[in-house]
């Protein structure tokens, strides 16, 4: 079965390829965010056939996680979001 969760290693990756040195910053749904107080998000959610790799995660607050939940579409913190996955394997997220 493979690994459901974030190593601590893809996290650092995940947040310095977001926010560089920084050791704050803002989410996707305008949520400040810490380098100490941040969840991983799968993006294209693991319930519905999302991997547990980096090109899959982005940083959250943790209520604009539990908002997103597993949906492909919806709303976290007022905002809209639709997530896509192309067929060439790219994953997208649109805000409004």
């Amino acid at each position: 079965m493979p690994n459901r969760n974030f190593k601590k290693s893809q996290r650092n990756t995940i947040w310095k390829e977001n926010y560089g040195n920084s050791n704050s910053g803002i989410d996707l749904f305008g949520r400040n965010i810490t380098e100490d107080n941040f969840e991983v998000d799968h993006i294209f959610p693991k319930s519905k056939g999302g991997k547990t790799i980096i090109k899959n995660a982005q940083p959250l607050h943790p209520l604009s996680n539990w908002e997103k939940a597993d949906n492909l579409s919806g709303y976290v913190n007022g905002k809209k979001f639709k997530i896509k996955n192309k067929r060439n394997g790219k994953i997208k997220i649109n805000v409004k």
